[in-house]
């Protein structure tokens, strides 16, 4: 073995006998060959490397060789990667330049056996130097770009790959223009519809298909707008052959399989097991599931949930052999390992789709929501259902693919509040001969509710569920319940308990999120009133409670967040858990007021915690609104004690906190206080709210001033403040002399 030294010299050496070579004759082409083999054996990166000598290297060898010298070029392609790659070295300008030119005039289709290495020398060239001249850009990727002719069957589906990744890396790191970007995304579409039908190699077909979903990801968000819409069509037809890639292989005799629904009026509710298998391989970490999902046909007859039918569907391509590694054939090692493959084409055909949806925006995307989501619930048997982005959510046997196919149907939901008011889910009573659109999204509304519960039921992993409670958030947040007949928050609330005590932080984060969107969205709704009412774990249409304050029982959601109010170990469900309270106050004080008292005891012992004190004021904020609106109900002389104890310790305490926005926090809580609640309080204590008030007023932040004065001017409206002003004015003018109020002539005036 040598020693790091002698490597460096070594190196050295071999690249000064390089330059050394003035001129090229063919008797030294074995001697070049020999050289380059050297240069390229070591062990990048090389500890004393010298960028000065690697660029003499590059730009000798250039000058050295010619198109027609393919080895030559091949051997000066891996020492471009090497130095690029492995070194995490650049080359100066001139040696750049001179590269290019050699490369350009090699790179045709007919030196194909010569073409990747050169490719992957001009990618390793595009990541480290963005200032291309414009005749090289144009040679690569313009009207006629060489790029532009590595198409099947012409060139191998290896080369095609190669060349798109090639383009990937210019477009990623090299500015490229409107035009430029045009032509290859009509390039690459072209590629996705020719190269399925030349190749019968699926392991390399899927790495082909990956390279482009690969790039198509890294465009569509650089694309001009009017290059967008004008290749929306087509984006659009391939993506969406490209996600249900290979899925019929899935199924038996060829067939896809879907999830199927038998409805029927006069079958009982059969409870039967749903879950996934998982299958994990030992040369990954991806794993293959087997999904079986029972039926739940009230969301599609707007019946309740005392009539349902399941059935169990299965699929034999998923499920796992039982054997041990010996056992395993190769054969069916390789199958799992293609199926992955497959799975991966497809999870990055729906990202690329995502992408393209959320560019185009809403309104755009709204015409084509007939082309991913069904509208109809699935035929029974023999009859077979097109798949549709609820296929691959709850059947794909990779998780990450169904997190990509939920993704997607949550960014064509995302903002589409005001295209779905016109939405209906009724049944029509008689056979119709056309249609309605609105009755079209009411069904796509009713068959999304119900494939996504079921998934819900069976998933297992945990970023699927999260995935798949963001979508329902989204979706809860969209749809117009008052309008629809069908019982969709009911499921969803029951869904969301149930997984409510998951034990991974980021499923009860998004659970808690499907709550606030639930309480915050179309209020009132008379499914969340009917839940509120109820002192179940379940949602319940109605309840029979007693109302006394020993007897009366607290709402599941109130009790769930109260117990999360001291997970100091866990902000993000702390803050979660508050912003759901805020929210409940906000929207439903009417059915929650009776225990106020009982949040502002946890409030005020949270309070002690600086890091979610700002989130516990505003939902202070809300309690006082609550408190003040409901106070003939609760009692004045328990809305009186509140308000004295906050006076005592938390409001203090938030006004001298260091944050500016705790501060403003604390002062507009203290406006919601009301006419009659400062009434009742007794002298000093007003006193000392006025101080308070009065002292931030002066704060030298301009927020919290306006903060303050915002409440004096609320103050000013309370006529109980102007009763005492005026009395604090009398006795000042009376204790004058006896230097009562010496210092203190703020309170003694009126406001």
């Amino acid at each position: 073995k040598m020693a790091d030294g002698d490597k460096a010299d070594t190196w050295a050496q071999v690249a000064g006998k390089i330059t050394a070579i003035k001129q090229f004759v063919k008797d030294e082409k074995a001697y070049l060959i020999q050289l380059l083999d050297a240069i390229n054996g070591f062990v990048y990166p090389v500890e004393a490397y010298n960028a000065k000598l690697a660029n003499a290297v590059l730009c000798q060898v250039c000058l050295l060789l010619s198109a027609s010298d393919e080895v030559l070029i091949s051997k000066c392609s891996h020492y471009v990667t090497n130095v690029v790659l492995r070194q995490e070295a650049a080359f100066s300008e001139d040696a750049q330049n001179k590269c290019m030119e050699l490369f350009l005039l090699s790179m045709t289709p007919a030196n194909d056996a010569i073409i990747s290495d050169v490719l992957y020398a001009v990618a390793a060239m595009a990541r480290v130097h963005s200032n291309w001249k414009t005749e090289y850009m144009d040679a690569l990727i313009g009207s006629s770009g060489v790029l532009f002719k590595f198409v099947p069957p012409s060139s191998s589906l290896q080369t095609c790959r190669v060349a798109v990744n090639c383009l990937h890396a210019i477009i990623k790191h090299i500015s490229v223009s409107d035009d430029a970007m045009r032509q290859s995304v009509v390039h690459l579409l072209s590629l996705l519809q020719i190269a399925p039908t030349h190749s019968l190699d699926e392991l390399q077909m899927c790495k082909f298909l990956l390279a482009c979903h690969k790039t198509l990801i890294t465009m569509v968000p650089n694309l001009p707008r009017d290059t967008l819409m004008a290749t929306l069509p087509s984006l659009l037809t391939v993506l969406k052959d490209q996600m249900y890639h290979k899925l019929e292989s899935l199924g038996q005799a060829g067939k896809p399989s879907l999830p199927v629904k038998h409805p029927s009026r006069h079958m009982k509710k059969q409870k039967k097991k749903s879950g996934r298998k998982e299958n994990m391989l030992s040369s990954g970490s991806e794993t293959l599931t087997d999904f079986t999902a029972s039926s739940d046909s009230d969301l599609h007859h707007g019946r309740n949930a005392d009539e349902t039918v399941g059935q169990q569907r299965s699929h034999p391509g998923r499920h796992r052999v039982q054997s041990s590694d010996s056992e395993l054939s190769d054969t069916e090692s390789a199958a799992q390992w293609m199926r992955l493959q497959n799975a991966k084409v497809r999870q990055h055909a729906c990202i690329c789709l995502a992408s393209v949806l959320k560019q185009c925006g809403a309104r755009t995307v709204f015409g084509y929501w007939s082309s991913f989501l069904p509208d109809t619930p699935a035929p029974p048997p023999p009859r077979v259902a097109p798949p549709t982005l609820l296929t691959l959510a709850m059947h794909d046997p990779l998780s990450h693919s169904r997190c990509a196919a939920i993704q997607v149907i949550n960014t064509i939901f995302e903002g589409s509040g005001p295209l779905l008011a016109a939405a209906d889910d009724k049944t029509p009573h008689t056979l119709q001969t056309f249609k309605a659109f609105s009755q079209t999204l009411g069904g796509i509304i009713k068959e999304v509710h119900y494939q996504l519960l079921q998934a819900l039921k069976a998933e297992k992993y945990s970023v699927t569920l999260v995935q798949l409670l963001k979508c329902l958030t989204t979706i809860v947040t969209n749809c117009p319940y008052q309008q629809l007949s069908g019982c969709y928050i009911t499921k969803v609330i029951a869904e969301a308990v149930r997984i409510s005590g998951h034990s991974s932080t980021d499923v009860s984060v998004a659970c808690l999120k499907c709550f606030a969107a639930i309480l915050g969205s179309h209020v009132p709704l008379a499914e969340v009133e009917a839940w509120l009412l109820s002192s179940s774990n379940a949602p319940a249409q109605s309840a029979n409670r007693k109302l006394g304050n020993d007897m009366l029982s607290r709402p599941w959601v109130i009790s769930h967040c109260l117990k999360l109010f001291g997970s100091n170990d866990c902000q993000p469900v702390q803050n979660e858990a508050i912003q759901i309270m805020t929210v409940l106050f906000k929207n439903y004080s009417q059915l929650v007021y009776q225990h106020c008292e009982d949040v502002y005891d946890h409030v005020v012992i949270a309070m002690m915690d600086s890091k979610a004190r700002h989130s516990l004021l505003r939902l202070l904020e809300e309690i006082g609104r609550c408190l003040a609106a409901h106070q003939c109900d609760i009692g004045s002389a328990k809305c009186t004690e509140m308000w004295a104890g906050l006076l005592v310790g938390p409001l203090p305490l938030c006004l001298r906190d260091s944050s500016l926005a705790v501060r403003s926090v604390a002062l507009d809580v203290m406006a919601t206080i009301g006419d009659s609640t400062l009434k009742q309080l007794n002298h000093p204590q007003c006193m000392m709210m006025l101080s308070m008030v009065l002292n931030m007023s002066r704060d030298a932040d301009p927020g919290v001033c306006s903060a303050a004065v915002r409440t004096l001017g609320v103050f000013v409206a309370y006529q109980s403040l102007f009763e005492f002003s005026v009395d604090c004015g009398c006795r000042g003018n009376q204790e004058q002399h006896a230097g009562a109020y010496q210092g203190d002539v703020v309170i003694g005036q009126p406001v």
